[in-house]
């Protein structure tokens, strides 16, 4: 809770024998009545819940609710004297009103504050229910009492589900290193290490080749095709002649093997059990992808943050915002459809999860169709496809989700085609030219 600096407030916990007054003005003593105090208050579910009543006033309900109401039965708000108050403007109660901005408040560039802070700030409230977070900045305006709780912040966005990348194939060895989509790391340090082995044997081969006085003929593609066959695990008859080439190509086979038995088991698993990807894990990963937009919650204390980032994934975050919403419980409709990633606390987050996804988990399950095909009746022989009268109880992988490597396949065997028809026509250029 926070409390105005400018005007006089002072609190009094009440005692049987006697109530002490605290300061040293003068001020009017009540036992047993409080002064009718402007208190601001906004929805932040769970904390506060704002509930508007018949006669046109709101109410609170909610921890918030519960320490407010334990404000105005257990304590004493006091008035400093002024000559147009009289004993009889005393009572045992407060008066909630909402600010107009319906936020907890930030400052503009002039230094005025909006939201409830800025109406501690105009003096139109004596003090605000929160929970607020505790800032330099809000304590020059206004008195912060003691902590009540502490939350983090987090992203808050669509549940991941399971999807079919028909680049799966590749991804089974990635390296988070640099801020890429695709992160192929680790195949760019493979194919430069297939090209270092290659370069690394043709120029030991030359050398040995000068030193024994026996030269090895079309050397660059024997070398090239069998690193390539090498990390395939495909078989070659050519070797190096000499043992020094041997022994690094002996060092590659070894490196290869283990590379591609990696792969392949990395790869079976993927294929066989469901994988899914956690797209967003921190804010390096939210600007560093496009699919989703981000928004923050306006006139919060996270929302100043990022305002006044001079650099670094804080500043980006804030020039490429996507817009601010009222609050995160209210935004939850719209975080759970997927059209935007919201950064909130945690203690809303977990309030969100704890939200009833029954008639939604029904629907996706299909239970909802599957309850209709039960009152629509059995679906004729004839309708059913050729592929339902299977009784076996395989699953196969389906074509999609071998899509991938089947256009790689489908890919080199048309580039051998074309390889065939270049060579074919050379042969028969080079034969001509001869004659």
């Amino acid at each position: 809770m926070a409390s105005s600096m400018k005007r006089p407030f002072f609190i009094v916990t009440y005692e049987e024998v006697s109530s002490q007054v605290i300061g040293s003005r003068q001020v009017i003593h009540v036992t047993y009545r409080t002064l009718i105090v402007p208190c601001s208050g906004v929805q932040w579910v769970p904390w506060t819940r704002v509930v508007p009543q018949q006669d046109g006033s709101v109410r609170i309900t909610g921890p918030m609710g519960n320490v407010l109401d334990i404000l105005s039965n257990n304590m004493q708000f006091e008035y400093v004297a002024k000559p147009f108050f009289s004993r009889k403007q005393f009572c045992y109660s407060y008066e909630l009103i909402r600010s107009p901005e319906k936020i907890w408040g930030g400052p503009d560039e002039n230094g005025k504050w909006n939201g409830m802070l800025g109406m501690l700030q105009r003096e139109d409230a004596e003090f605000a229910v929160g929970p607020f977070t505790i800032t330099p900045q809000r304590e020059t305006i206004c008195d912060m009492s003691v902590p009540l709780s502490g939350a983090n912040k987090a992203m808050m966005m669509e549940r991941p589900r399971l999807r079919t990348d028909m680049a799966g194939f590749l991804k089974a060895f990635t390296l988070e290193v640099l801020r890429w989509r695709c992160r192929p790391q680790v195949w760019l340090l493979t194919a430069m290490s297939m090209l270092a082995i290659s370069c690394a044997t043709i120029v030991l081969m030359k050398i040995e080749g000068r030193v024994f006085g026996h030269v090895v003929k079309n050397l660059y593609w024997h070398t090239i095709l069998w690193v390539i066959k090498s990390f395939a695990q495909e078989g070659s008859l050519w070797l190096p002649p000499y043992d020094t080439g041997r022994v690094l190509v002996t060092t590659w086979l070894l490196a290869s093997l283990v590379f591609m038995s990696s792969y392949s088991g990395i790869l079976t698993a993927m294929l066989t059990l469901p994988r899914v990807t956690i797209p967003i894990d921190s804010l390096a990963d939210l600007v560093a992808q496009d699919d989703l937009p981000w928004k923050l919650e306006g006139g919060t204390s996270l929302h100043q943050y990022f305002r006044e980032a001079k650099s670094g994934v804080q500043l980006e975050v804030y020039q490429r915002l996507g817009g601010t919403f009222k609050d995160c419980w209210e935004a939850r409709h719209e975080v759970v459809d997927g059209k935007y990633v919201a950064l909130c606390d945690d203690t809303t987050i977990i309030k969100v999860m704890a939200w009833d996804f029954g008639i939604r988990m029904m629907t996706e399950a299909g239970l909802v169709q599957h309850w209709l095909n039960e009152e629509i009746g059995s679906v004729p022989q004839c309708l059913r496809p050729p592929s339902a009268d299977r009784s076996d109880g395989i699953a196969a992988l389906n074509f999609e989700a071998f899509s991938g490597p089947l256009l790689v396949l489908g890919g080199g065997f048309w580039l051998a085609v074309i390889s065939f028809v270049l060579e074919v026509l050379i042969g028969r250029f080079s034969d001509g030219t001869t004659n």
